[in-house]
């Protein structure tokens, strides 16, 4: 005889009963025919139950099961982890990179215009005065530069910065 979930339900529901009433397991067996006769109409034990006959189960009942008072730590800290990673990246900001460092103020405003035109953000950087747009859209901007003809004069850096420098010794 194959026993299902109902079966099962119903077995410790009578002997709940029985155990609550004083009655003898061999009284209450008699009484659980007749129930599982009546439930055989289709109404199941649990909470799908609730859900077939249209009562939804309330939140009480579903965080009182066993597997969700397991889970919850869980999905707690999931949901922290979330809420940390979101907030940094919110406060993140840009890397932003110089363009051309060493442009001379009229070619550096001129940049700065024709970027804004090419959609760019461009920034100054307040401690070095460097015009700077984000690390990401960089070789963009060098090349959108470039084919503005900015800068009108060449910028000195690396080998050719020390070479036009006056001499330490």
């Amino acid at each position: 005889m194959a026993t299902t979930t109902a079966d099962m339900q119903q077995i410790q529901a009578t002997t709940g009963n029985a155990v609550s009433t004083g009655q003898s397991p061999a009284e209450t067996s008699s009484v659980s025919t007749n129930e599982t006769q009546s439930d055989t109409t289709g109404n199941q034990g649990g909470m799908l139950a609730n859900v077939g006959s249209g009562n939804i189960p309330s939140l009480k009942d579903i965080l009182a099961q066993p597997a969700v008072k397991k889970a919850t730590p869980a999905i707690m800290i999931g949901v922290l982890m979330l809420f940390f990673f979101a907030t940094y990246m919110a406060v993140q900001e840009p890397v932003y990179r110089p363009v051309f460092p060493g442009m001379n103020d009229a070619d550096r405003q001129s940049a700065m215009d024709a970027l804004k035109e090419g959609g760019f953000s461009p920034q100054l950087n307040r401690e070095t005065g460097q015009l700077e747009v984000d690390a990401s859209a960089y070789h963009e901007a060098r090349i959108y530069l470039a084919a503005q003809g900015l800068p009108s004069e060449g910028t000195t850096s690396g080998f050719a910065a020390l070479n036009e420098s006056s001499s330490i010794t």
